[in-house]
């Protein structure tokens, strides 16, 4: 078909402007779909590397088979009501994937009984998270792809050359996905959540198929019963009062999506004593998986790795008042266990979150703060590298991706800029979700924390919970837990660490995780997947 072929039906029925005027929001809308994708994955999913990957695996696949659909599309007749109806449907199947979501989510995801093999949990979330995106993302994906190609061949029609007409498309497409990358991030999921998010989406997708519709009579009832459905659909299905429904034996207090990621505060019975309730803070958790508690009734967390943390202060002397900093401090319920198992011993605890909605979540339960705890949102990193204050004991507990580590809190530069501030006789402590002191993870680790000036290096096993306590100090005979009397909660930790303890012994050719290289991620497959 020649171009005068082509030409003849849509002569008249759009200028160049409109047609920019296409490209850019459907570029925005694109992009806050492709941004937005791993969000909605979030709280059922989790944020691991592996979901990431395929969410956005899933989108590059199908944009490629949609670029290729669209050129075939560009050399048919109608192609700017077909423009204007793709971007509709497009739209429609967007306001789509909220109600939808919760169904597909819950029949992938693994059921509880398979926890108890986390290899095979965390495998099946990554390929459940594989077929939903698969099963939501890719059909609007798709057909918002076809858009590009045909929206090139309609500005070449217009009067311009092939190469300007792809150069002025795809300009006013990226300035668009440009516009739609960062509105989310900082405007639209921290002020009104992704429901909204997906709604504006819908929105920039509906106002370019709105205007190619406008002056065609034989579309205007379609094109208006089109618009219609979207907001009803959307208007039942957007603003839930939830974002993930309650698991059961589970009491949802409070829900939010901060700019970082996917909040989520629950009170369930503990697994230690069921007569006693657990206030859970849960960030981007894809199962039962937690990243701060606070037991009822109870000072400690019933023997989970934070009363390990607890112990450390038996390692200095009795009469030492102790500076205390909390890296991935949660909502600082580490920090007042502290103060409260060592009221005479703390001095002052500065806890580092760089979630400042994490922050506020203590304030918004009425809990109390001490005052010798101060609260910076900031990357954690960042504040070690930035800070002239010192301290006696710094405790790591940064959790990305469930049981990944962020990858910069794990090198021999982070733990050389932790050595900077430490007191001679300072201790460095760090949780990490591993078991066995042989796996390659701890051997790695361990050997970037010597390569950072760390030494005394030890560890202790989490009994029942599966982690491992690694810290160490400056000096080699400074970082060894003391029989000191301790609170009774902690007691019975105490005796078990003591005999748990081991000193490390650095293996030199384990991976030595550098700023350049920190395979954390593929280190903690590893070891999931040998059940270490």
């Amino acid at each position: 078909m020649t171009d005068s072929e082509v030409e003849a039906p849509i002569q008249g029925s759009a200028n160049l402007g409109l047609l920019l005027a296409v490209a850019f929001f459907a570029g925005a809308g694109t992009m806050l779909l492709e941004v937005l994708a791993p969000r909605v994955m979030q709280p059922y999913f989790g944020a691991s590397t592996f979901v990431w990957t395929n969410v956005i695996g899933v989108i590059l696949l199908v944009m490629a088979l949609g670029y290729n659909l669209g050129g075939r599309l560009s050399e048919r007749d109608g192609g700017l009501l077909r423009i204007a109806g793709t971007l509709g449907g497009a739209a429609l199947l967007i306001v789509l994937i909220r109600p939808l979501f919760p169904f597909v989510a819950e029949f992938l995801l693994p059921s509880a009984e398979s926890l108890a093999n986390s290899d095979d949990a965390r495998s099946r979330l990554e390929w459940g998270s594989l077929v939903a995106a698969v099963f939501l993302f890719c059909p609007p994906v798709l057909l918002l792809a076809t858009i590009t190609p045909q929206l090139v061949q309609q500005v070449h029609l217009s009067g311009l050359t092939v190469g300007r007409a792809s150069g002025r498309v795809f300009m006013w497409g990226t300035l668009g996905s440009l516009f739609g990358t960062f509105l989310p991030t900082y405007w639209l999921v921290p002020s009104f959540g992704t429901s909204v998010s997906l709604y504006v989406a819908t929105t920039f997708l509906l106002i370019p198929s709105a205007l190619l519709f406008v002056g065609n009579k034989k579309t205007t009832v379609a094109s208006s019963f089109m618009v219609l459905a979207a907001f009803l659909i959307l208007g039942g299905s957007s603003f839930r009062s939830t974002i993930r429904p309650a698991l059961v034996g589970e009491e949802v207090l409070l829900e939010e999506e901060s700019r970082y990621q996917y909040l989520r505060l629950v009170r369930r019975h503990a697994v230690e004593d069921s007569n006693v309730m657990e206030t859970k803070l849960c960030l981007d958790e894809g199962l039962l998986d937690f990243h701060s508690v606070d037991c009822e009734g109870k000072v400690g967390t019933l023997g989970k790795y934070y009363d390990y943390f607890a112990l450390l202060p038996t390692a200095f002397p009795k009469d030492r008042k102790l500076r205390i900093l909390v890296l991935g401090s949660e909502k600082s319920n580490m920090s007042s266990m502290l103060c409260s198992f060592w009221p005479d011993r703390v001095e002052r605890i500065v806890d580092v979150e760089i979630d400042p909605r994490v922050i506020a979540m203590a304030k918004k339960l009425g809990q109390e703060r001490d005052p010798r705890i101060e609260s910076v949102a900031m990357d954690a990193r960042a504040y070690a590298r930035l800070t002239k204050e010192t301290f006696d004991l710094i405790l790591v507990d940064a959790y990305a991706r469930q049981v990944d580590i962020p990858f910069h809190m794990t090198t021999v530069e982070f733990f050389h800029s932790l050595s900077e501030i430490l007191t001679d006789d300072g201790i460095v402590a760090l949780n990490v979700s591993v078991k066995n002191v042989e796996a390659e993870l701890t051997q790695a680790l361990f050997l970037s924390m010597s390569s950072g000036g760390l030494s005394g290096l030890h560890s202790v096993w989490v009994r029942y919970w599966g982690n491992r306590m690694l810290w160490g100090s400056k000096r080699s005979n400074a970082a060894v837990l003391g029989p000191e009397s301790v609170h009774p909660e902690l007691t019975g930790v105490l005796r078990h660490a003591l005999r748990a303890q081991i000193p490390a012994q650095v293996d030199e050719s384990a991976v030595r995780l550098t700023d350049d290289h920190a395979p954390v991620e593929l280190l903690t497959r590893k070891t999931l997947t040998k059940g270490e």
